[in-house]
């Protein structure tokens, strides 16, 4: 008898425990949830008379784009004009200031080795936020400027806008679109970027 009281209660403990662990994997976010919850929000439209990219806020008052989005004309970030361009070294990527853009703001993370798992976000023309995920291919030499390059698939209108990735249960900001298209994009790493982001 108190065999069979001790092999019931034992039955009734793993179903218990069993279920307390599906509740805590269904509780933990999804890739796909995080992005759309903490790095989607730090993607912005930047919209001109000439045409529309994408941005993505890493301070208040100043955003990450392309630098041929600047032909936009008179562009604005949320309805924000943009007081002005910074050039970097790399090619492709600028930090407008913008005054009045304000957080949430993406956090600077370094760069995403081949094989990590990678979203791209942005403004496609006519559709809206958009979110797509891929992988890391690492980097690519591509006029003669070094590039990261991913399968997160990006259409014109996402320049500028951001490629992120998942660390430790933190979102991390690790390129910005440069060359969008219908298929696989080229982006600007922001690691050599973050000694100038940190004065902001």
């Amino acid at each position: 008898m108190r065999t069979l009281i001790y092999s019931s209660l034992s039955f009734v403990l793993a179903v218990i425990f069993a279920g307390m662990l599906d509740a805590a994997r269904q509780s933990v976010p999804t890739f796909e949830y995080t992005m759309r919850a903490e790095a989607a929000p730090t993607v912005r439209l930047l919209k001109g008379a000439n045409g529309s990219c994408s941005a993505v806020v890493v301070a208040p008052g100043y955003a990450l784009t392309a630098l041929h989005c600047e032909q936009a004309f008179e562009p604005k970030v949320d309805g924000h004009p943009v007081a002005e361009w910074r050039k970097f070294s790399a090619k492709d990527v600028a930090l407008v200031k913008v005054p009045g853009l304000a957080c949430p703001c993406a956090v600077a993370g370094s760069k995403a080795p081949a094989g990590e798992r990678v979203s791209a976000i942005g403004y496609p023309y006519t559709i809206g936020l958009l979110l797509s995920y891929g992988e890391s291919q690492g980097d690519v030499n591509y006029d003669d400027e070094t590039y990261m390059h991913h399968t997160a698939i990006t259409m014109p209108g996402m320049s500028g806008g951001g490629v992120f990735a998942l660390r430790g249960g933190r979102v991390y900001l690790v390129a910005v679109t440069s060359k969008a298209s219908s298929g696989s994009a080229l982006s600007v790493s922001v690691d050599g970027l973050q000694p100038e982001l940190k004065g902001l």
